[in-house]
């Protein structure tokens, strides 16, 4: 691996072979999730003679128990297809014993390792469709995989948290077509961990969090501020998320990106360069109380921008570009934050800094000389 120093903090680069075991597995579990369906392996074809006649069902076991779906009376067309179904499985067993082995490789290669009981929390909302319907994971758990996308792991990436952080609400369509409903509520007590809903301090609002009772281990929706401050119900997830501002620059450019935990678990992120900057951003926003948190906002957006400027530097550019024509608010936590990033991270970015401060200056001009020429010919 190969380093880059910074005041603070510091990232690694992953090695080619770490790089394209990654790419291997993020591509083998969307063609198992995206691509055509597959038949889960908790599967059976079970048979049921009535009056002389069998019938066959699937079998297979969800967070409610064992189910049966019913598929017909016996003929040589079903017992042709249930055999086809059967080969199927044995395909898909191939390819998640293959996943399997690049998802342990990949975390002894060095990538983060969290808390089993976060894991499955992630793995269970997703086997239940939940980032098959649109959802976003943010957080940090967000920006640790981000680093994986770029090829980094990043300074931080061994934070360890219990907090698994999803959005909703992106104007980009990500539900997969003919999706079923995630059952939030029910996908969470499914796995008998002893979650429970948060109370809000109004107790006529709903539910927006999730804690399972003396551990830190959490799980929080948060949707786009649009009109209504309160928290908005979610249908097609049965709870409810809170709007938080911010999150619509955020969530706009979701990327692809797989945790290698057990066979690999598919999910969206933001795009690692919204994600650094609506650190840079909310890190201004914090109160005095929260300034623990603001450092880790600019120490994380360092990362990324370390990492960025290595891969994807006109991603940067772009970004910011995006949030600085929203308006004098975002402007003024952009240049805030940037102050302190250059403080905090002095090395590296005390130079960037000020580039993007004069990028800010430019737009401003640019802006003022198009509206002069707009008086001018009225």
């Amino acid at each position: 691996m190969y380093k880059i120093q910074a005041n603070l903090m510091a990232i690694s680069g992953l090695d080619l072979q770490t790089q394209t075991l990654y790419a291997e597995l993020l591509e083998r579990v969307m063609a198992d999730t995206i691509g055509p369906f597959v038949s889960k392996l908790e599967t059976a074809f079970v048979p049921k003679t009535v009056k002389g006649h069998k019938y066959w069902y699937l079998q297979y076991r969800d967070s409610e128990g064992m189910r049966q779906m019913y598929l017909g009376r016996e003929t040589v067309e079903l017992l042709a297809l249930i055999g086809g179904l059967r080969e199927q499985a044995k395909a898909v067993a191939g390819s998640l014993d293959k996943r399997r082995k690049l998802s342990a490789a990949l975390q002894s290669m060095g990538f983060p390792v969290w808390p089993g009981p976060l894991m499955q929390v992630c793995e269970r909302l997703a086997s239940h469709g939940m980032f098959a319907n649109g959802a976003i994971l943010v957080g940090t758990l967000a920006y640790s995989l981000a680093g994986g996308v770029l090829g980094f792991r990043l300074g931080g990436s061994s934070t360890m948290t219990n907090d698994v952080d999803l959005s909703f609400g992106s104007g980009v369509q990500l539900a997969l077509p003919d999706t079923p409903e995630t059952d939030v509520p029910g996908v969470l007590d499914g796995l008998k961990m002893g979650f429970l809903p948060v109370p809000q301090l109004d107790s006529n609002e709903p539910f927006t969090s999730f804690k399972v009772r003396d551990s830190d281990l959490r799980v929080d929706f948060l949707t786009i501020l649009r009109r209504k401050a309160g928290p908005v119900y979610m249908p097609r997830f049965k709870t409810a998320a809170l709007p938080l501002p911010f999150m619509d620059y955020l969530i706009q450019e979701p990327v692809k990106a797989v945790v290698p935990f057990n066979t690999g678990i598919l999910v969206n992120i933001p795009n690692p360069a919204h994600l650094a900057v609506h650190k840079i951003i909310v890190s201004s926003e914090r109160t005095v109380r929260e300034q623990a948190k603001s450092r880790k906002d600019i120490d994380q957006a360092g990362d990324l921008f370390m990492a960025l400027l290595g891969t994807r530097p006109r991603d940067i550019e772009e970004a910011f570009h995006d949030a600085w024509g929203r308006g004098p608010k975002w402007r003024a936590a952009l240049k805030q934050g940037f102050r302190q990033l250059a403080i905090r991270q002095a090395v590296l970015f005390k130079d960037m800094a000020v580039s993007i401060s004069d990028i800010g200056r430019m737009l401003d001009t640019k802006r003022t000389s198009t509206a002069n020429r707009g008086r001018k010919k009225a």
